[in-house]
């Protein structure tokens, strides 16, 4: 009995062990349909190696390093600020359609990176809070400074960068 269930614990582990665990679940999907959802005007950037790619999709097996590599190489020939593959179910059993969907517009990210509050029990509040926002490569921050922590007078005001 116990030779039994070693074999099968073998088997179990054998098992477990052949399954690849970054495999993308998509990747046993038929590709119905692909398409990029954007506007007549901005697909007729879109050169026409990377079009006929678009359509080389269907009928072949979902990858997503091919999604990736194409959804960058969309962004960039759109000019778009990002282009995400989606994958929606298809119309038959095991097939999906991929639709390419680009963004436009401006990417802000706020981020507050050198902010400070102290409190002294003779000099009061000091403080510092600055704000940085990227716009597409460029940094714009700003910021509010009330601070007697490091000079002897009251240093208050506002500061752009």
């Amino acid at each position: 009995m116990s030779r039994l269930s070693l074999v099968a614990a073998s088997w179990i582990a054998i098992g477990f062990a052949a399954q690849d665990p970054e495999v993308n679940i998509n990747a046993r999907y038929t590709v119905e349909s692909a398409e990029v959802a954007a506007p007549a005007k901005k697909l007729a950037r879109i050169p026409q190696p990377l079009q006929d790619e678009v359509r080389g999709l269907v009928g072949s097996k979902v990858d997503q390093g091919l999604l990736e590599d194409i959804s960058r190489r969309l962004k960039r020939e759109l000019r778009a600020s990002s282009v995400a593959p989606k994958i929606v179910k298809g119309d038959q059993p095991d097939h999906v359609k991929v639709i390419f969907e680009p963004a436009w517009g401006v990417s802000i990210r706020a981020q507050s990176d050198d902010t400070r509050f102290i409190y002294h029990a003779k000099q009061g509040w000091s403080g510092q809070l600055n704000v940085y926002t990227e716009i597409g490569k460029n940094t714009f921050g700003a910021g509010v400074v009330s601070d007697q922590n490091q000079l002897l007078e009251r240093f208050a005001g506002w500061r752009a960068v």
